[in-house]
């Protein structure tokens, strides 16, 4: 069962649930609330960092990614 309220570590307000992603599959609620993600992430691409996979999309079958993290296809 979820908690209905959570304070988030990063900003130390108190919020509802809604407030957080949820993650393992719906079983939890993230560590810090949608907003303190959002703005980690502007501020990490500020700071001139980009994202792996800005789809957020897992890699289909029949393949696999390097170290660099290139999709390289075996089908």
């Amino acid at each position: 069962m979820l908690p209905t309220k959570k304070r988030c570590p990063r900003c130390g307000r108190v919020l509802p649930a809604e407030a957080f992603n949820l993650v393992r599959g719906g079983r939890e609620l993230a560590g810090w609330c949608r907003a303190c993600n959002h703005r980690y992430y502007l501020d990490r691409k500020e700071a001139g960092f980009v994202r792996k996979n800005p789809s957020g999309r897992r890699i289909a079958h029949g393949g696999y990614t390097d170290a660099v993290g290139r999709y390289i296809d075996l089908g």
